[in-house]
């Protein structure tokens, strides 16, 4: 049994998934200062891999496969609309 978990989740009065899901958000902010696109892709795996813990665990993995969705369709658009700067016919 571990203490040190249980006794934070009790001192923040919060649940271990909200507390590993508001560490993968604050570790996200390091990506997202050095490029946007950058922390939309990490905030991605980082949250794919939230999920896949939480589920093969069975804890509650509705909220990180949400959020892990959210970053895919950022990280699309963000990097949909970056793409239209090529030149036009041919690819050289």
């Amino acid at each position: 049994m571990n203490l040190g978990i249980q006794t934070v989740t009790t001192n923040l009065n919060m649940g271990f998934e909200n507390i590993i899901i508001l560490i993968v958000i604050l570790g996200g902010l390091i990506f997202y200062a050095k490029d946007v696109k950058l922390g939309f892709i990490m905030g991605f795996l980082m949250f794919a891999a939230v999920f896949m813990w939480f589920y093969a665990a069975g804890l509650f993995y509705t909220l990180p496969l949400m959020l892990s969705l959210g970053h895919f369709v950022m990280m699309c658009f963000s990097l949909y609309f970056d793409d239209k700067t090529g030149k036009v016919g041919g690819f050289i």
